[in-house]
This record gives C-alpha cells, sequence and structure tokens, in this order.
C-alpha cells in the first residue's frame, strides 16, 4: 500500500507483485486466487480499451471535445454538461 500511495511504482505492478507474493508464501492457492478474477469484467474492460485505441485514430473524441467547446461558448459548467 505504501508503494502505490508513494506513486514511485506503477500500482498495477505492485498489485500483480503484491499477488505473487502472496502465491509464492502460500497465503493463498491458486485456485483460491483464480476464484476471485472475475473474466467478464476484464473481458469487458479490454473491449472498451480496444474500441477506444480504434476510435481514437479517428480524431471523434477532438471532434466531440470541440464541438461541445463551441456551443458551450467557452463556459466550463455548460462544457461539463454536454460532456
Amino acid at each position: 500500500m505504501v508503494a502505490i500511495m508513494s506513486e514511485k511504482v506503477h500500482r498495477a505492478l505492485v498489485a500483480i507483485v503484491g499477488a505473487m507474493i502472496l502465491l509464492v508464501v502460500h497465503v493463498v492457492t491458486f485456485d483460491q486466487a483464480m476464484s476471485h478474477v472475475d473474466f467478464n469484467t476484464l473481458g469487458v474492460l479490454l473491449g472498451m480499451m480496444l474500441f477506444v485505441a480504434v476510435v481514437k485514430l479517428s480524431g471523434i473524441f477532438e471532434y466531440l471535445a470541440i464541438k461541445c467547446a463551441r456551443l458551450a461558448k467557452g463556459d466550463p459548467w455548460r462544457v461539463m454538461v454536454l460532456f
């Protein structure tokens, strides 16, 4: 937790190393650890990341940001509502 809070090491790396330590020290078995993984959630996240990566190349995010800023006439509150 200290490594994550200090942000000196990426939190994903800290989480993986922590899980590996729990497995190596036999605090949890591999089967117990795998029972806590929700593969449906991982699939949704992977799909969303792939979709965003492909759509980002099209420039749609920049287009929508510019369109919202123009419609809001630069008012930050209106921009937030439009987003």
